[in-house]
């Protein structure tokens, strides 16, 4: 875990800044600037987090919400769409391992269509359901192509190329 200490007086809004951003210590501390409305992160703004990481990008109601780009404590990076609090929609995750997943997400789970790549001898382009490889899908794993119907993560029925359709 990458925990650091949030220096108050380090962060700085410039003056372009100071007439629409505002500061907001909370008492886990945690800092945000930005946008507040009532008292609620709404617009655009940074949140810096005490254990480690940040989130900058659009707020609605006090809740991600939008574009935006997070840093977790262990260091992976996902940049895109969020909704009500969760990863959401089209984006792109770079686990701190250096695999990355670009495509889409549901309530913070590969769903949909999207390309996952950890390798040259491990990669997948296809669709996601719950975060397992689900439906048509191109794989090479551990050096291996597999492309076809994938459930549950398992491949289980091959497809040639005049099957296959991208």
């Amino acid at each position: 875990m990458a925990y650091f200490d949030i220096d108050k007086d380090s962060i700085v809004i410039s003056k372009k800044e100071s007439s629409t951003k505002q500061k907001k210590y909370y008492e886990n501390g945690d800092i945000y600037i930005g946008n507040l409305v009532n008292g609620l992160r709404s617009g655009t703004g940074t949140l810096y987090i005490k254990a480690g990481g940040r989130y900058e990008g659009e707020w609605n109601n006090d809740k991600y919400d939008g574009i935006g780009i997070l840093i977790t404590e262990d260091g992976s990076i996902y940049e895109g769409a969020f909704s009500e609090g969760f990863i959401h929609g089209e984006g792109t995750y770079t686990y701190s391992t250096g695999e990355t997943y670009n495509g889409n997400f549901e309530y913070g789970i590969k769903s949909g269509f999207g390309k996952y790549y950890k390798d040259t001898k491990n990669k997948y382009t296809g669709y996601w359901k719950n975060g397992l490889r689900e439906g048509k899908g191109n794989a090479i794993v551990d050096g291996k192509p597999q492309k076809g119907i994938w459930e549950k993560n398992k491949l289980i029925k091959i497809l040639t190329n005049s099957q296959f359709d991208f």
